[in-house]
């Protein structure tokens, strides 16, 4: 297939002599465009270009924010248009960042709220040590009989 020139500033393709359509500049540019954008991806795929584990890919893909960059291909699994990895990226990026933040606050919370649980202690109180004085007097008066 070659591609000629038109006076009118357009291209045609051709194959031989037959001409099979001529496509305005910014009509090619859109197409060129449009098959960019639907070049799809799988997880591993995606998340190889980004550097990360496929799991940390898909639990950023279930969130609001990354469901809305893919597609869902019927069988559970996702596709992933090439074009959107950027934008994957960066919101993965806010994602982690945010988590990371929620991680700390609720550390900082549980640090500053007072232990409530009881102590294990090793000291008894008079009235522990007089119920252990009563069940070993039972189990005395038993041997005897």
């Amino acid at each position: 297939m070659s591609r000629t020139s038109s006076p009118t500033g357009t291209d045609a393709h051709c194959l031989g002599i037959i001409v099979l359509h001529e496509v305005p500049d910014n009509e090619r540019k859109a197409l060129a465009t449009m098959a960019t954008q639907k070049k799809m991806l799988t997880t591993k795929e995606t998340a190889e270009q980004l550097g990360i584990d496929p799991k940390a890919l898909r639990v950023f893909l279930r969130t609001a924010q990354g469901a809305a960059l893919v597609e869902r291909d019927g069988k559970a699994k996702y596709a992933i248009p090439a074009s959107n990895v950027s934008k994957i990226k960066a919101g993965l990026a806010a994602h982690t960042k945010a988590a990371e933040a929620r991680k700390a606050a609720k550390a900082a919370q549980e640090a500053a709220e007072p232990d409530l649980e009881p102590q294990d202690n090793e000291d008894t109180t008079p009235e522990d040590d007089e119920l252990e004085e009563v069940g070993d007097d039972e189990e005395l008066e038993e041997d005897d009989e």
